[in-house]
């Protein structure tokens, strides 16, 4: 990797290191950037997956490729792919989030917020904030206990061995992809390649009846410890009543287009 090379080309870039501990150069955006997300016809998943696929020019996974194919951006596991979002935000647009929001109060027009970005990423070669430390924050990313690894082994207390993916783009979505009313508790450990060891081979698991109560426990806690979702989620107050709401950073439309820098 050349770092003054790509500078030269590229012009303005940003390195910086995932959640799994890998190196990530990102280009400043640009206004072709932002035909990219708002494409017409695309699911905004499939927009912003092309949008964080043409920014990231170079990535220590792969390190000789200059732009990631879409399999191989759809192969990073999720933190990695929206910590490469919110790094691209605060980068090429700053890292104060300025929005409103309609508190639907008769006669009251919406209030303005203000978010610190910041606050949702950290330096992952540096030991990760905890609770109580001065820095913790409870929506900060957190980095991944396991670093490299996309896949983990589990025995349970009843003895079967299982094993599951972590979370990645293809997993996200075939989530999406399913009706919101189809979709089950199990369907997340589906989507992860969910499979037991059954005489010495692997079999993916689709129907779960061979798994006790406390089977789907241990499982579950294992999952929810080593391979949590990214939560990259702002809580806003009512000035008026102190109701409190907590809100999707990336459903905010300041967070692509801001109204100023």
């Amino acid at each position: 990797m050349d770092i003054e090379k790509l500078r030269s080309f590229y012009g303005k870039i940003h390195e910086f290191i995932t959640p799994s501990g890998y190196t990530m150069i990102i280009r400043e955006q640009n206004g072709n950037d932002d035909d990219v997300i708002t494409k017409t016809g695309n699911s905004n998943i499939n927009s912003i997956n092309a949008f964080i696929q043409g920014i990231i020019i170079y990535c220590e996974l792969f390190p000789d490729v200059q732009q990631l194919s879409m399999a191989q951006l759809m192969a990073l596991k999720l933190r990695d792919k929206y910590i490469t979002l919110l790094q691209s935000r605060i980068f090429s647009l700053g890292n104060i989030l300025n929005f409103s929001y309609d508190w639907k109060v008769p006669g009251r027009p919406p209030f303005d917020y203000t978010e610190d970005l910041n606050k949702y990423i950290w330096d992952y070669s540096t030991p990760f904030p905890q609770l109580g430390d001065k820095e913790y924050f409870k929506y900060r990313t957190k980095p991944y206990a396991n670093g490299l690894e996309i896949e983990k082994e589990l025995l349970l207390s009843s003895t079967k061995k299982v094993k599951y993916q972590y979370l990645s783009g293809i997993s996200e979505k075939t989530l999406l992809d399913r009706v919101d009313n189809d979709i089950t508790i199990n369907d997340e450990l589906r989507a992860r390649g969910f499979q037991w060891e059954v005489k010495g081979t692997w079999m993916i698991v689709e129907n779960f009846k061979d798994f006790s109560p406390k089977d789907m426990i241990e499982i579950r806690n294992d999952v929810n410890a080593v391979d949590e979702k990214m939560q990259s989620l702002t809580e806003i107050e009512n000035p008026l009543n102190g109701t409190i709401v907590t809100l999707p950073l990336l459903g905010i439309s300041d967070f692509f287009f801001p109204r100023e820098i």
